[in-house]
């Protein structure tokens, strides 16, 4: 977490505020809390060009990020995860394994948040 807090400092974050072509009152930031189970859905396969290489942009000209966000209800989780968020947090300790099998996905992330919130984040890159 420090090192996303020195970074929100840095001019290369604050930035973003000052590019003529982003409209700055548009800008959202959000810390997520990344869950257990994303170690295994994190970078699955090679890249279709670089195959196991170095990262090229044709490998990611086709590739896509997926981001549904949602609130978390952990009152209709099952007690014996424990209480509150860690119920959810509990829970998705397995769960990423679903989605190992996906073709063409790259990375698969659950996140929590943002910033404590009751809410979390599915954080798909597809390669193709």
């Amino acid at each position: 977490m420090k090192a996303v807090e020195d970074y929100k400092k840095t001019e290369t974050f604050k930035g973003m505020w000052h590019y003529p072509f982003i409209k700055s009152e548009t800008i959202k930031v959000e810390i997520h809390e990344n869950s257990a189970g994303g170690e295994f859905t994190a970078e699955m396969g090679q890249w279709p060009v670089s195959k196991g290489g170095p990262l090229v942009f044709d490998d990611l000209k086709t590739a896509r990020l997926l981001y549904p966000t949602f609130t978390v209800d952990h009152k209709k989780i099952d007690k014996k995860f424990g209480k509150g968020m860690n119920k959810f947090r509990k829970m998705l300790a397995g769960f990423p394994n679903y989605w190992s099998g996906i073709p063409g996905l790259y990375n698969k992330w659950f996140t929590i948040g943002p910033d404590g919130a009751d809410a979390g984040a599915g954080m798909y890159i597809f390669k193709t």
